[in-house]
């Protein structure tokens, strides 16, 4: 099966500072992906990366049979970067909601001045997601009458509305409260089972042994480690990975 994400060796530079080395990984279709490590590790550099919110120096990134190449300029470059962007739906760590916007209007916002789609065409995907993650009662609230695991959770229907191939991640409930995080990782196990294509940035360890197919272990800008999750949490064969592991048992971040 031909991976729906491959990175080819990719480096990132932020001026000399070297952040991520010679990366290469590959994600098949409906694989669910948790990178975890060390904050400062490079996670989601590499997350940024796959949809060019951060431009790699070096190296290649492909989503879905499109292939763009790192440090490159231009127009074709430019177009090729879209096309990706287009494939990835990316969920922050802060919501980005727009405040003036109702929940609906916010989750429709994308796939109307994007992609040009059918305002009311728009309208019934936007429903459809938001049912999704439970919140369809919501759609002509505000973002400042919601929590902040409701906001988060339209969030992950506007990112659903764009119809990505490749679902991103990037610690998605490190803003959260803690009572709250439960609410977004259970819609995040049900876009999963529904066979998304997931990348995901977290430091929710029960999450990754859960949910995910492989976790990815990064230590000082390389992928250290990649395993399952019953093999890695059981027998880690890094010593950086068992000290990561160690650290969250013992309640340590």
């Amino acid at each position: 099966m031909v991976p729906i994400v491959k990175i080819s060796n990719l480096d990132k530079y932020f001026g000399r500072l070297h952040v991520l080395k010679n990366i290469s990984l590959d994600v098949e279709q409906r694989q669910v992906v948790c990178l975890i490590g060390r904050s400062g590790s490079g996670k989601s550099t590499l997350l940024r990366c796959i949809n060019f919110l951060e431009e790699p120096s070096h190296g290649s990134i492909e989503v879905d049979g499109i292939k763009v190449d790192g440090g490159e300029k231009g127009a074709h470059h430019r177009q090729l970067v879209h096309d990706v962007r287009l494939k990835t739906g990316m969920v922050f760590q802060e919501f980005n909601l727009f405040p003036h916007m109702s929940v609906l209007e916010n989750v429709i916002e994308g796939p109307v001045i994007v992609k040009g789609m059918d305002r009311k065409k728009a309208i019934e995907l936007g429903e459809e997601n938001l049912d999704r993650v439970g919140l369809l009662f919501k759609k002509d609230e505000y973002p400042n009458r919601l929590s902040g695991g409701q906001k988060q959770r339209v969030a992950i229907a506007r990112a659903l509305s764009m119809e990505p191939r490749v679902m991103l991640f990037d610690e998605p409930t490190s803003a959260l409260d803690p009572e709250l995080i439960g609410e977004v990782l259970n819609v995040m196990k049900k876009v999963a089972t529904e066979g998304m294509t997931m990348i995901v940035v977290t430091h929710e360890m029960g999450f990754a042994r859960e949910v995910a197919d492989r976790v990815l272990v990064m230590g000082d800008g390389e992928l250290i480690e990649d395993a399952k999750p019953a093999d890695l949490f059981s027998n880690p064969k890094d010593p950086r990975t068992k000290a990561l592991i160690d650290r969250y048992r013992t309640g340590e971040q």
